[in-house]
C-alpha cells in the first residue's frame, strides 16, 4: 500500500506527456531514483530542490548537489500599498570562483530605486523568510552572508525555482517605503558550480 502512495506521489509530479511511460517503468520494476532521474522531469527537480532549500531529514539539510542554472537574474520592485510610488530594479549576477574574495560563490547586485530615495535595508526572502542581506547600492552577497537555509546553493536553486523576492526598506521626503518584488531569471547564460 505504501509502495503505491509513492508511485501515486510521482505520478502527480510527471507531466502527462511522459505519465505513461513512468507508469510503465514503476509497473515492471521496485523504484529506483536513478532510473527516474535518468531523464529530466520539471516536477521532481523542484521536489528536489525545495528539499535542498529547507532543512529535511537527520542532519538538517540535504545533500548538497550544487547548482546548474541561469546566470542573471532581475527583480522589480514596487511599493505593494501604492502609497508612495517608489519603485526600483535590482540585477543579480551569478558568479564562480573569485580569487579577488576567496569566496567560491557570490552573486553581484546592482540596486536603483527613485531618485532621491534613500535606501535603509535591502535583503532576500524565500518563501518568506529573511535569508541574505544585500548592500544598499552596488555589492556583492557571498557565502557567508546566507542564513537561515541550508547553504548559497539552495539560495541559487530557490532563485531559480522563482522562490524568492527582494524587499528594500528606505525613506523619501520623510516617509517610510517598502517595496518588493519576485526574482526572476533572465533568459540568457547559465552556469554550473559545484557542491560547496
Amino acid at each position: 500500500m505504501e509502495q503505491q502512495g509513492s508511485k501515486d506521489r510521482i505520478l502527480s509530479k510527471v507531466d502527462a506527456s511522459r505519465r505513461d511511460f513512468v507508469k510503465r517503468v514503476l509497473g515492471v520494476a521496485a523504484f529506483a531514483a536513478p532510473v527516474i532521474a535518468s531523464f529530466s522531469i520539471d516536477g521532481l527537480s523542484i521536489e528536489s530542490a525545495e528539499a535542498q532549500a529547507f532543512p529535511s531529514g537527520p542532519s538538517g539539510c540535504a545533500v548538497d548537489t550544487g547548482y546548474n542554472g541561469p546566470v542573471h537574474y532581475q527583480a522589480q520592485l514596487a511599493d505593494p500599498s501604492g502609497a508612495t510610488g517608489v519603485t526600483g530594479e535590482v540585477n543579480f549576477t551569478v558568479e564562480g570562483d573569485n580569487a579577488r574574495t576567496g569566496q567560491t560563490r557570490e552573486i553581484d547586485t546592482k540596486l536603483s530605486v527613485t531618485k532621491n530615495a534613500t535606501v535603509l535595508s535591502a535583503y532576500i526572502s524565500v518563501n518568506g523568510i529573511d535569508v541574505a542581506n544585500f548592500p544598499e547600492g552596488q555589492g556583492v552577497i557571498g557565502t557567508g552572508d546566507v542564513q537561515r537555509i541550508c547553504d548559497f546553493d539552495a539560495l541559487l536553486q530557490a532563485m531559480a525555482l522563482e522562490q524568492t523576492m527582494v524587499v528594500v526598506q528606505g525613506v523619501l521626503g520623510g516617509n517610510a517605503f517598502t517595496i518588493t518584488g519576485a526574482i526572476e531569471p533572465k533568459p540568457g547564460e547559465t552556469i554550473s558550480l559545484g557542491p560547496q
